[in-house]
């Protein structure tokens, strides 16, 4: 190892690696960075580890794992110890064989480690014995209709709005954007989650159920943990909406002609509560987007698709929301796990690379924390 290895990222004592400028990690509970001064605490912390109960961060299956949890990487296996993770003497991953430690990428100049995922062309790919093998999912980023939630790992309607470390954001054409409201029982020295199921901010340690998965509110918002809603059963996970042809996830609330209903294990089922903007024989919907009753008439856009209030309640017009789009390209950016724009540009090994309508491409600019 020459001096200047150390100006070109930041060596892993674990791996035995020297990996790129950004790169995150976890080590003991602590969330840590690659930065030109070397690895740096960032001062967030792994949800579900303490120092109590040490738990590791798996970096290929993107969760917390516990003690006992092995994992593979560039051939080698690790155990998840008191310590962290722990090189385990003498095994070796079984998909090497052959000489064959993982796969090339056509656009870096290095081999990924088996159990690799990435996005190419707006399809995710997982490095396997066979090569790069596609999974079947999507670069959320790529998906036109919507904004992508890391947090539910779904596609949500544009105009959603929901609330992330006490600021609220709303789904638009260009992505998530803030919309200058502040969640007003939350701050940095007391951090609440909103519960858009119940419609209301819940303390940390508080715990809900959405589409079958279960996500407990932490000091970095809803994050997902072991445990699957018990109403969810191999062939019911939800009710259908007549009017959409959606499936509502159980607890969800909802108007129809006037009256309230609420997805059970039963189907929908009435509240007992109203439209408040039923009254005195007036007809109203609810757009809960805005959270309001609205009038016969009125004009909403969902899953990209318009809808009318009429006196028989909600009904699709046929026309089309204008801010979908078919044809949307976008990149993964790996160090900040998100998608990105065309034109968007980020380094790796010291190389600046570019997003455009085929992907990644590197550009001829360096790195300027790289030095020779």
């Amino acid at each position: 190892m020459s001096e200047s290895d150390h100006h070109h990222g930041c060596h892993s004592e674990l791996t035995d690696e020297f990996v790129s400028f950004d790169s995150k990690g976890y080590f003991k509970c602590k969330e840590i960075q690659c930065t030109k001064s070397g690895w740096i605490e960032t001062g967030a912390s792994l949800t579900g580890c303490d120092e109590n109960e040490v738990s590791c961060w798996n970096w290929i299956l993107k969760k917390t794992v516990p003690q006992g949890s092995m994992i593979y990487h560039r051939c080698n296996q690790y155990k998840c110890s008191e310590q962290d993770w722990m090189l385990v003497d003498g095994e070796e991953d079984p998909r090497c064989t052959g000489g064959k430690t993982g796969c090339k990428y056509d656009n870096f100049d290095v081999s990924a480690p088996f159990g690799t995922k990435g996005y190419f062309r707006c399809k995710e790919f997982e490095c396997t014995e066979k090569g790069f093998t596609p999974t079947g999912e999507q670069n959320p980023g790529c998906i036109g209709n919507g904004c992508y939630s890391m947090i539910t790992r779904e596609v949500v309607s544009f105009d959603t709005k929901f609330y992330t470390n006490c600021q609220q954001y709303r789904c638009a054409k260009a992505g998530w954007e803030k919309t200058g409201m502040m969640n007003s029982d939350c701050s940095e020295s007391d951090m609440t989650c909103w519960d858009w199921m119940l419609e209301k901010n819940v303390p940390k340690g508080s715990t809900l159920y959405h589409r079958c998965n279960k996500y407990e509110c932490t000091e970095q918002d809803w994050m997902q943990i072991d445990g699957k809603d018990p109403r969810c059963m191999e062939m019911k996970t939800g009710c259908k909406i007549a009017h959409t042809d959606e499936l509502a996830p159980f607890g969800t609330k909802g108007y129809f002609r006037c009256e309230q209903f609420e997805c059970t294990e039963d189907g929908f089922k009435p509240t007992g509560a109203r439209n408040p903007g039923c009254v005195d024989g007036t007809v109203a919907c609810w757009d809960w987007y805005k959270n309001t009753s609205v009038p016969v008439g009125y004009l909403f856009y969902n899953q990209c698709i318009q809808y009318k209030c009429t006196k028989r309640d909600l009904i699709p017009t046929g026309e089309m929301d204008p801010r979908c789009d078919d044809d949307k390209v976008a990149c993964w950016d790996w160090y900040m796990e998100t998608s990105v724009p065309v034109d968007y540009t980020f380094y790796h090994d010291c190389i600046q690379f570019k997003c455009t309508k085929r992907d990644l491409i590197p550009t001829e600019e360096m790195d300027p924390r790289c030095s020779s």
